[in-house]
């Protein structure tokens, strides 16, 4: 354990313009948030997208529809502080989804929400908030945290996209790096309008060009537009990049032999620690800790760019595949 210390190494010349991460994307809150408000605690979206390998929705956008939901129906000073939620089956990316807020619990200091995202009139996820009247508290004065992994900074680094484009004329990659590398370069998926802007660490590990032999994925990201100061809405955002690399950073690491034909996501859970900047450059780190009879354990961290340890996300998930 440490001191709060900033890990990132001095930037580099910026092989390019960053403001131009986001030519292509409209504002996160726009294109993400925008949940219309059926009646009192239902809420329906109709955005939605599916992952490689995934039987259904991405996992991510569910939760942090859940979140945004939730914390409509809690009076503003009430900060969102933990979630744990549990997927029940595969969301239908081509259908909407309708999302139920119980009022588990309304305290001088907590409030609790339960959402329920339901399809076709059944939930494929159930979801429990908690938020913190925070400024109530009176601090111990005392603060500690690991310390944040040693990076380059993100201005020196290409984003996915580009990556991705920069090696697509390479045919003898495995299926599974093919299908990625279509993925970012096409304007499916994740170049959805709106969609966080991801800056790789270690590129050749995200696509399975070389082993992840240490099961760990380091990514830059943030969220285009200027999402204000409600620090829910930014801990929505942050919901919605945590699911993303954490089952593949726990894909076995046997070189480009193992083949994943499923993933999926099982149970999903965050606690936020201190205030975050989602609209800035943050550091996701996904590490795989175990895998067995199909299930993978992964934990992830969300630190600042000034190396403060913002969010710690556990899930649990299922991997299939062949050698």
């Amino acid at each position: 354990m440490s001191a709060v210390t900033s890990a990132v190494t001095s930037a580099p010349p910026k092989k390019h313009n960053e403001d131009n991460d986001q030519i292509d994307n409209n504002d996160f809150a726009n294109s993400f948030l925008n949940l219309q408000e059926l009646d009192m605690d239902l809420y329906l979206s109709q955005k939605t997208w599916k992952a490689p390998f995934a039987r259904g929705t991405y996992g991510g956008l569910t939760v942090c529809h859940c979140l945004y939901a939730a914390s409509e129906t809690v009076p503003a000073c009430f900060i969102l502080h933990s979630m744990h939620s549990y997927f029940l089956r595969p969301g239908d990316p081509t259908n909407s989804t309708i999302y139920r807020v119980q009022r588990t619990r309304d305290g001088q200091s907590f409030c609790s929400r339960t959402v329920f995202a339901i399809q076709n009139g059944k939930p494929i996820l159930t979801l429990q908030a908690s938020f913190h009247k925070e400024q109530t508290e009176t601090s111990t004065g005392l603060e500690y945290q690991p310390v944040m992994p040693v990076v380059p900074h993100h201005s020196g680094l290409l984003n996915m996209r580009e990556y991705a484009i920069s090696i697509s004329n390479n045919h003898s990659f495995s299926e599974y790096t093919r299908q990625l590398i279509n993925q970012w370069v096409s304007a499916r998926g994740p170049n959805l309008k709106g969609e966080p802007v991801r800056k790789p660490v270690d590129p050749e590990k995200h696509f399975r060009i070389v082993p992840n032999s240490d099961y760990t994925l380091l990514t830059w990201f943030k969220v285009p537009g200027n999402l204000g100061d409600d620090q829910n809405i930014h801990r929505c955002a942050a919901a919605y990049v945590s699911d993303y690399s954490l089952l593949y950073a726990a894909i076995p690491s046997t070189g480009q032999n193992f083949q994943p034909t499923m993933t999926a996501s099982l149970d999903h859970s965050i606690w936020f620690h201190r205030s975050m900047k989602a609209d800035e450059w943050m550091l996701f780190e996904a590490v795989g800790t175990q895998m067995l009879n199909s299930r993978v354990l992964c934990h992830g961290r969300i630190w600042t760019g000034d190396g403060k340890l913002a969010a710690t996300v556990k899930q649990e998930g299922l991997v299939r595949g062949k050698l």
